[in-house]
């Protein structure tokens, strides 16, 4: 069963009135913070690419992790 979002946040209210808001952007892509936008999500998106841990291992660049973690698409 699926309901709207505004009904979600209306019940999850019911429990303690005080709360006055929630981070939903999983849901609705308003995120808090206000600067989250397009351009700043594919230069994430990019930062994290496979091609991007390529070449940094290619050019002895480390950030310290432990185990590189990969995409497989």
């Amino acid at each position: 069963m699926y309901q709207d979002l505004e009904d979600l946040l209306a019940c999850s209210r019911e429990g303690n009135p005080a709360v006055d808001g929630f981070e939903s952007s999983v849901f609705d892509g308003e995120y808090l913070t206000g600067n989250i936008d397009e351009h700043y999500l594919r230069s994430i998106q990019a930062a994290r690419a496979d091609s991007a841990k390529r070449h940094s291992d290619a050019v002895g660049v480390s950030d310290g992790a432990v185990v590189g973690l990969h995409n497989d698409s």
